[in-house]
């Protein structure tokens, strides 16, 4: 949680204007990614070509995909 928090606030530093917690998203591909995103209550996209288990990351995040190339073009859909 506190590493995703304090990249939170080096964008806002950084653009000079508030950032959502709302906008924000981890692409994780295990338990430990989702949980991080649900600890610092942002989303959570699972991708299944890493480590995770397809079942596991269903169960936890908000979106799962098959690799981080789609989670970004749902992001750019979502967001």
């Amino acid at each position: 949680e506190e590493p995703i928090l304090k990249a939170i606030e080096a964008l806002e530093m950084i653009s000079a204007t508030k950032v959502l917690k709302s906008e924000c998203w981890i692409i994780g591909d295990t338990l430990l990614d989702i949980d991080s995103a649900k600890a610092a209550k942002i989303g959570a996209i699972g991708v299944t070509s890493g480590y995770g288990t397809k079942n596991i990351l269903e169960k936890n995040c908000d979106i799962v995909c098959e690799n981080s190339l789609k989670a970004v073009e749902i992001l750019q859909k979502v967001t």
